[in-house]
């Protein structure tokens, strides 16, 4: 690790060169910092992934995985900030990086060579859910994770429609790194099938900078009931509102891998213990 100083140059170094359309907040710097530090966070929960037909999909899930994030609003801010940030920084620190990308739906045996052992992602689920990105992460711990099998992992985007008030996110890794993300505080167990999974609901709340939070805003936040989005725009003449919105996921483990769903629409537990049980039942 290099010392405190140089540490924290290049992580600011990072987010000059590849995040020029997020409008930096005071706690920015140091909410990211803290993160990559800690080495809290999941990548299937950290990816700012913006599709070629402009999902803003992922940035809840983010947000989800640490508590807070900072979006530019009317603009579209730069892909995988977090990793990029981590890339930048390199050899020097814990994260996540690319190993793959599928502009389709990965054959089981292609997924097999990338990722190294098995896992389940199918082309589509139940109830007209069809992927629309998938690939492969690999964890560096010091060095590139070029035979490091058990810390990568593979994910897939679906949604109906291409609508992305539907979409749904899925993770599976053998590592399991988000158990203690905020919003499984309050995951109550769930049967699917013979396997027990966790099934959580949040509020997601968008704020524009300079919002003031009450104490049980506050609270929630660091109880996981709510998710903080800070949103601002380098247009200062546009006025952005405050948004709320329901969302949840689901977490299980089957044959040793960690699988995770999260659904930016609010499905019921039920619901989202059929799309795992389609996931836990393909092959």
């Amino acid at each position: 690790m290099l010392n405190q100083e140089q540490f924290d140059k290049n992580i600011k170094k990072a987010l000059l060169n590849k995040s020029q359309d997020i409008v930096p907040s005071d706690n920015m710097f140091e909410n990211i910092k803290s993160e990559i530090k800690s080495n809290r966070s999941d990548k299937y929960m950290s990816r700012e992934k913006f599709l070629p037909f402009s999902l803003n999909i992922k940035k809840t899930v983010i947000a989800a995985s640490c508590g807070f994030l900072i979006l530019a609003g009317s603009v579209v801010a730069s892909p995988n900030l977090r990793a990029s940030a981590l890339q930048s920084i390199g050899k020097y620190v814990d994260g996540y990086t690319d190993v793959k990308d599928y502009n389709k739906a990965p054959s089981k045996a292609d997924l097999q060579k990338d990722l190294g052992y098995i896992v389940k992602i199918p082309d589509s689920l139940s109830g007209g859910y069809m992927l629309v990105e998938a690939g492969v992460d690999g964890h560096i711990d010091g060095a590139t994770p070029d035979k490091q099998y058990d810390n990568r992992g593979a994910y897939a985007t679906y949604t109906i429609n291409n609508d992305r008030k539907t979409t749904l996110t899925l993770g599976a890794a053998k590592r399991s790194v988000e158990a203690d993300a905020p919003i499984f505080k309050n995951a109550v167990p769930v049967k699917i099938g013979s396997i027990t999974g966790y099934f959580t609901q949040y509020k997601v709340h968008e704020a524009p900078e300079g919002t003031k939070f009450s104490a049980k805003e506050k609270q929630d936040i660091k109880d996981g009931k709510e998710v903080l989005i800070g949103i601002g725009s380098k247009n200062k003449n546009v006025k952005l509102k405050e948004k709320f919105s329901q969302e949840c996921a689901l977490k299980w483990k089957d044959n040793g891998i960690n699988y995770q769903l999260t659904s930016m629409g609010n499905l019921s537990e039920s619901q989202m213990s059929e799309l795992a049980q389609y996931v836990i039942s393909s092959k």
